[in-house]
């Protein structure tokens, strides 16, 4: 039973990485398609044209959202906690340091 149940198991994490990959398409798609919505939030075009690329950015990262969340929940499934941790450190360290390499760019 422990080698079935672990193909079955390694099926049903392949599908749900598949639906968060669909999810994150599907999300992508309803930002990318609400993009003409910019011009309710502001009057100014200028606004409204520096709004668009982050927007554009903050889409495409749906497609790599769908995907972690669902492997995060896998890892946390096979009690991998360690890495998990190990992962969010790294990404924290990644965010502190591009926030202030953005923040020095801007002065």
């Amino acid at each position: 039973p422990g080698a079935d149940a672990r193909t079955r198991g390694k099926g049903v994490a392949d599908r749900m990485l598949g639906w968060g990959l669909a999810a994150g398409f599907g999300l992508a798609a309803l930002q990318l398609a609400a993009l003409p919505l910019l011009n309710v939030f502001s009057p100014v075009a200028s606004v409204r044209e520096a709004a668009r690329a982050p927007a554009i950015i903050g889409a495409v990262l749906q497609l790599l959202n769908g995907v972690t969340f669902v492997a995060e929940g896998v890892m946390q499934g096979h009690q991998a906690f360690f890495p998990l941790a190990r992962n969010a450190a790294v990404a924290a360290g990644g965010l502190i340091v591009a926030l202030k390499s953005c923040s020095r760019a801007g002065n």
